[in-house]
């Protein structure tokens, strides 16, 4: 800073002391914010929302002081904000109140979509409906956005996150202020390297910082695998534009990687954020390293010819990551660096399915988009038409909140303007640091940065972890404020500039300031205001939770009662109370005479979640399964038709179709439903053949209830083995074994082919053959000689053969390798009791 009171002032020095505060809380957020689970988890998230706001609040305070705007004119810092704004403005236009007809111009389908959900009035059913139009603001199709609620938060998130941008803009040296954020980037991105390979080497992905357990597969402090590298990339193009500088400051140094020690630093914190990278297995984030580090050094490097100083900056990154992964070990990137050569394992983890769910979503509402947090329930409508895809990929066993594709996210649930928006900013963004590139070294860091992000964004969502959007928000807005020039003059230059401005500022430009500057006060306060009421929803939200988990219905319902006054707009939170309520009624510990408000407090809020996003399945099915208790079977049955119809692939909507169809007309639909269940599991596979599988032959089995899945055709031979229906068992069972061999003879996987064979040992078990069924299971051995279940079969078909010779030796191979193995050592004595016995034969399952 180069000021001084008596040149400009007390305004002008408090300017220099905000704008330092400002500073302070960039790098204190890019510092702490991605170690506490990248600021997702609501307290989190409310005290980088504070650090934003304050940000934003010190900017306008600054505007009023200072009477001027740095990078006001460029067109890097207009336009992005131009992409936020239109992008912010359409969540805003999506809950804006219109008339039906406007509505139907603008958005017929969501009329659509309203009316074809529509159902009998609760009062027909003596449901309880007091309250049910409060919070009436709410409710869908009042505008155009089928989730109002989803599209209010994102919109207020987005306003502050556009006040960021312009409050970052307003920096007086952009240069020196993105030099020490990438010194601090760097030093936080080799911190959470070590952190990350330290876990990965010495815990399992189910835990953070060895204690916290996790719901899904994590790295680092990250809570997936896949948003460590957004994070990291952020850090590693920061890292090589220090990198860059120093090697810009010493051209004639061609060995500089060697004979400098501070590149030499800087080439290892590279090496060790790289190699975190790649330990990682996220594929889109190993991509986008590679990719935009390649180009941003190619722009670097090619100047009419290779530059000889760059040529260790590709071979030696190489060379000291395959060192670490040599040192930490190969066999923990064994199982998934390999699926970074295969072109369909997209097809295998869903995304293609959720790519085409947001293109199905998106081609329904082109334009302005189906509203916020809408595609969740669009993944579980729109489902893939191949049932093997639908069994992998379900929202029964895998919940996708994203389309982990950003742009096809936005198009999805803002239409094409939302994309416009989106698109304006990243293609802005990139064009300025690209375009200078090569002449400011930090400019080509931060290009490897939003590069890398940008790519990575087309098949993840990691910009929606809080920390990582701050992050790339702050660096893009840095960027965006780079002078063309190096820039080494500009703090003077600039400095004069606002002291003469200062004294000559017209009235309306002072007008406009202050217009501005009482804007980002406002969205300032409001952003807090609301993060804040968002915040103690949740914390009533887990009181509600922890009461639910008790039985302690009243003390749920104040819980929930608090939570819904602070977010009536959440449609998520409904859900929960709803969920809650149901799981304490169930339990055997709570008074029947409290189950009655229980269920009445249940129902309300799940009428109240249909009117706030019809499109959500969950109310649906609870309101259905409620009715269905009651005894009200027509309109249960209309509830869950609904449920279905918004998500097929669920197993238990399928089966209470089918057992609600069954006792009231015994109609043929009862087999479809119940073949649909099982088709995605077999969690109802018990109940379904009780009812009806002593009324069907083998060939109706077939033909009109079991999928061509084996194990479930294997369970059902078992079963109909079990009733003494041994022809019919053979029928089912030899359909099995046909599948099993024509699927054996396309599978290339090791593990699928000891899967099939396995299966095949125990389809030849139950058609009486046993020599097959040994035969199989050697076979499946040879794959996976470590299998416990397998071997154990083997033994056992053994002991029924009578060749207790080998079957003592199997038993000790098992027990060498599973000495605790409890069924081994039962299976050892009863061997060694028929040796000394001599009997031939013995009962062993």
């Amino acid at each position: 800073m180069h000021s001084n009171r008596s040149e400009f002032g007390l305004a002008k020095w408090i300017s220099e002391i905000l704008e330092l505060s400002m500073e302070m809380l960039c790098y204190a957020m890019v510092i702490a914010s991605p170690w506490f689970f990248a600021c997702l988890h609501p307290p989190f998230e409310h005290a980088l929302s504070l650090s934003v706001a304050s940000v934003i609040a010190l900017a306008g305070i600054k505007l009023i002081l200072d009477g001027s705007w740095p990078a006001s004119g460029s067109w890097y810092v207009m336009l992005p904000l131009v992409g936020l704004g239109s992008l912010s403005l359409v969540a805003w236009l999506q809950i804006l109140p219109l008339s039906e007809s406007w509505i139907q111009q603008l958005s017929p389908n969501t009329l659509e979509w309203i009316r074809s959900l529509n159902l009998e009035t609760p009062e027909a059913h003596g449901l309880p409906v007091a309250k049910l139009n409060e919070d009436a603001w709410w409710r869908a199709g009042n505008g155009i956005s089928l989730n109002p609620g989803g599209s209010f938060h994102f919109a207020v998130r987005l306003v502050a996150l556009a006040a960021f941008f312009a409050a970052v803009s307003s920096f007086r040296q952009p240069q020196a202020v993105l030099r020490r954020l990438s010194v601090v980037a760097t030093v936080v991105g080799v911190a959470l390297a070590m952190l990350a390979l330290a876990q990965s080497i010495s815990s399992s992905n189910d835990r953070y910082y060895w204690f916290f357990e996790a719901n899904s597969s994590g790295f680092g402090p990250f809570m997936n695998k896949n948003h460590y590298p957004f994070f990291a990339n952020l850090t590693l193009g920061l890292a090589f534009g220090l990198l860059f500088t120093r090697m810009d400051q010493r051209p004639g140094r061609r060995n500089i990687l060697l004979t400098d020690g501070y590149s030499q630093w800087l080439l290892m914190a590279i090496i060790l954020i790289m190699t975190s990278i790649v330990v990682s297995c996220s594929r889109g984030g190993n991509v986008a390293m590679l990719v935009s580090t390649l180009a941003v050094l190619s722009i670097r490097g090619l100047g009419g010819r290779i530059r000889a100083a760059y040529i260790p900056l590709v071979v030696g990154p190489l060379l000291g990551i395959l060192g670490l992964l040599v040192w930490l070990g190969f066999d923990l990137l064994e199982s998934r660096l390999v699926t970074l050569s295969a072109a369909d394992t997209y097809t295998t983890d869903g995304r293609w399915h959720l790519w085409a769910a947001a293109l199905e979503g998106w081609s329904q509402f082109p334009v302005f988009g189906s509203g916020g947090e809408t595609f969740r329930y669009w993944e579980t409508i729109f489902q893939a038409p191949e049932v093997e895809v639908r069994r992998r990929w379900n929202s029964f066993q895998n919940m996708a909140f994203r389309a982990d594709n950003e742009f096809l996210d936005i198009a999805c649930e803002y239409g094409l303007l939302g994309l416009a928006g989106l698109t304006i900013c990243a293609v802005t963004c990139l064009k300025r640091c690209l375009g200078i590139a090569y002449g400011q070294p930090l400019a080509a860091g931060g290009a490897i940065s939003l590069l890398a992000v940008t790519l990575h964004s087309c098949c993840d969502f990691g910009l929606r972890m809080p920390s990582t959007a701050v992050f790339a928000c702050l660096l893009a807005s840095l960027l965006c404020s780079l002078n063309r020039d190096e820039g080494t003059r500009i703090g003077n230059e600039l400095s004069g500039h606002l002291a003469s401005h200062a004294t000559r500022r017209p009235w309306r430009m002072a007008l406009l300031h202050l217009l501005v500057a009482t804007l980002l006060l406002a969205i300032s306060v409001g952003f807090v205001f609301v993060q804040q009421r968002y915040a103690w929803a949740d914390y009533w939200r887990e009181m509600g939770l922890r009461f639910s988990g008790d039985g302690r219905g009243q003390a749920l319902m104040r819980a929930f009662d608090s939570a819904v006054s602070r977010t009536p707009q959440d449609v998520e939170l409904r859900i929960d109370a709803a969920r809650s309520a149901l799981n304490c009624a169930r339990k055997l510990s709570v008074p029947k005479d409290a189950k009655i408000p229980l269920l009445e407090f249940a129902m309300l809020r799940i009428l109240q979640a249909q009117q706030l996003c019809p499109i959500a399945w969950e109310p649906y099915a609870w309101a259905g399964a409620y009715l269905q208790q009651t005894g009200k079977d027509k309109p249960a049955l209309q509830y869950l038709r609904h449920a279905h119809r918004l998500h097929p692939s669920d197993p238990s909507l399928s089966f209470q179709l089918g057992e609600i169809s069954r006792q009231s007309d015994g109609s043929h639909s009862v087999l479809e439903y119940w073949r649909e269940s099982l088709s995605f599991s077999d969690r109802h596979f018990d109940a379904i053949m009780n009812a009806v599988g002593d009324d069907l032959s083998g060939q109706q089995l077939l033909a009109d209830l079991l999928p061509p899945h084996p194990p479930l055709l294997l369970a059902a031979g078992d079963f109909l083995n079990g009733r003494g229906r041994s022809e019919e068992a053979r029928i089912v069972v030899g359909k099995a074994l046909e599948l099993l061999l024509n699927f054996q003879a396309r599978e290339r996987e090791k593990e699928k082919q000891f899967a099939f064979k396995r299966l095949e040992g125990e389809a030849h078990l139950l058609l009486g053959a046993p020599e097959e069924a040994i035969q199989a299971f050697q076979q499946a051995l040879t794959i996976n000689p470590e299998s416990a279940d397998v071997r154990l079969s083997w033994i056992e078909t053994l002991i029924s053969l009578g060749e207790l010779k080998q079957a003592f030796q199997q038993t000790q191979v098992l027990l060498s390798l599973h000495p605790e193995h409890y069924r081994g050592r039962q299976l050892l004595k009863l061997i060694e009791q028929m040796r000394l016995q001599g009997s031939p034969q013995a009962k062993v399952r």
